[in-house]
């Protein structure tokens, strides 16, 4: 009989063996790669060996204008504009380093001269700001203009960004150029020229998938809406006049009178003769004003929930939102913050950084740029244990206050808020002024 002991070595021998086997062949081999999607295919995801894009907006409703149509949501609506630009500054206005791989003499040397040349390009935060176009629109290209430096290294002279209609993707991948001699597949670009920041990629889609594609239908929901609204408004706002007259009355004095019922809309005062009357006929309507105005909030808050990831910190959300949830919600946009930057410098990491430095030096691993991202600060805890302490005598600057909590100093002779005059602990010792400052963090608690 066949003992468990001897089972057990025989399936470690046996995985063992497997272990040693050799894959084969069609195990080597990309076997369910774009290039043999059918179905995509059947679709018209690809044209000969380009891949098109495959955003489900575009292929619906750009009618020609391909991915301007993204572009045309941006710039039309304020609110899409505004938390789009909160989200790419919130990674701009981060301070950020090169750091060198190792310790080694050619790698801190390679470090050094990455973070002179980028600090050194002009613009080249506005650079960053260009590539993170791809969080709305699915990818943002930027050009490299490589230069000669007179220490005999090759630098940056400038960085330009170009419009996402001037490229396309093979099923390899591989940007190509549009242009009039080839608008259809494009050409290749050149190697280590083209910075490609891609916003939610995968490896069937080059091209992403931005948030404005998932922001549109509110959009065209909110740009009908508006159109609705102002006919409303047109028609309920103001009553209709209506003029009366005496049978008989001639043509002049009927124009006279539909004169002066036009000049009501914009006189506040009109004559007519005694024998005719003006009046006004008061629309009936079932609905009313504030339900456009609930509707266009929802879509706003809908929007701004799709690029923030909350509403609580945004116009709309501070005016219901609890103080509490809104740094719930904070943390949530610090994830997303985490997210882009972890993005961006995946670009300049993978990209940028790696070809800079190949250009000028032997290293066997890259310097790395990071940027110093820290968690908000819990201005709530903060204020609650400052407060303790001012009532426990402590003096607190107010250059403090003002740089802290963001406020800004008085403007002259504005009108002030009088801060409550300090408890007197004298006669206490550390132990009491700490157990005072625990009791009064509990009871705020």
């Amino acid at each position: 009989m066949t003992t468990l002991t001897e089972r057990h070595r025989d399936r470690v021998r046996t995985r063992s063996a497997s272990f040693t086997q050799v894959p084969k062949t069609d195990q080597l081999v990309e076997v369910a790669g774009i290039a043999n999607d059918a179905f995509a295919r059947s679709l018209g995801y690809y044209s000969a060996d380009i891949v098109l894009n495959p955003d489900p907006v575009l292929r619906s409703q750009a009618a020609g204008k391909g991915i301007d149509l993204f572009e045309e949501v941006e710039e039309k609506d304020p609110n899409v504009f505004s938390d789009l630009q909160t989200r790419k500054l919130g990674v701009i206005g981060l301070d950020w380093e090169i750091v060198a791989a190792s310790q080694d003499t050619g790698d801190v040397a390679a470090a050094a001269f990455a973070a002179e040349v980028l600090k050194g390009v002009p613009g080249f935060s506005e650079d960053l700001y260009q590539l993170l176009d791809a969080v709305g629109k699915g990818f943002a290209v930027n050009e490299i203009l490589w230069s000669a430096r007179p220490d005999g290294r090759i630098g940056i002279a400038e960085i330009k960004s170009r419009h996402q209609r001037r490229f396309t993707f093979d099923v390899d991948n591989n940007l190509r150029l549009l242009s009039d001699a080839n608008t259809i597949e494009g050409t290749q670009v050149p190697p280590r020229k083209f910075l490609v920041h891609t916003f939610q990629s995968a490896h069937e889609n080059p091209y992403g998938r931005g948030i404005l594609s998932r922001v549109y239908w509110y959009y065209w929901f909110k740009k009908n809406a508006l159109k609705f609204w102002a006919l409303f408004a047109e028609k309920f706002g103001s009553p209709t006049a209506i003029g009366k007259h005496p049978p008989g009355t001639d043509d002049g004095q009927k124009r006279a009178l539909l004169s002066a019922l036009e000049a009501i809309q914009q006189e506040t005062a009109i004559t007519i003769p005694d024998n005719m009357t003006a009046e006004f006929l008061e629309a009936q309507r079932t609905g009313t004003i504030e339900t456009y105005s609930r509707f266009l909030e929802y879509l706003d808050r809908q929007c701004t929930k799709a690029i923030l990831g909350q509403t609580l910190t945004s116009s709309e959300g501070a005016r219901s939102g609890s103080l509490a949830l809104g740094w719930v919600h904070q943390g949530v946009r610090q994830d997303i913050l985490e997210a882009d930057v972890a993005s961006l410098a995946g670009v300049l990491n993978g990209q940028l950084i790696p070809w800079l430095t190949d250009w000028n030096f032997l290293v066997t691993a890259f310097p790395k740029l990071v940027f110093k991202l820290s968690p908000p600060a819990d201005l709530d805890t903060r204020a609650t244990r400052d407060q303790a302490l001012q009532k426990m005598g402590t003096p607190i600057p107010k250059s403090y206050v003002q740089r802290t909590y963001g406020i800004p100093a008085p403007d002259g002779p504005e009108d002030v808020l009088t801060p409550p005059a300090p408890a007197p602990v004298s006669g206490l010792g550390f132990a009491e002024i700490f157990r005072a400052a625990d009791r009064l963090l509990e009871e705020r608690r």
